[in-house]
């Protein structure tokens, strides 16, 4: 899954805390590119997680989160 959103420059929002940072950290290690990987906490509320989402849609473009795997909601 890593290697298809990287090559289609898509950003990644999952709950999948066990094995996508794992991945995603492999992947850069290799010196591969890797898209954004947004973590969400399911215990997490998702009002703030939404926030979160949509202030990194309006305010930032894709590029800039190619590699940071980041958890939401952004303090």
């Amino acid at each position: 899954m890593v290697a298809y959103v990287a090559d289609h420059g898509f950003l990644v929002a999952s709950h999948d805390i066990n094995t996508m940072p794992g991945a995603a950290y492999t992947r850069m290690r290799a010196g591969q590119k890797m898209s954004g990987l947004l973590m969400v906490k399911q215990s997490d509320p998702v009002g703030p997680v939404i926030a979160s989402l949509v202030l990194i849609w309006s305010a930032s473009e894709a590029e800039e989160w190619e590699n940071p795997v980041c958890f939401l909601p952004l303090e």
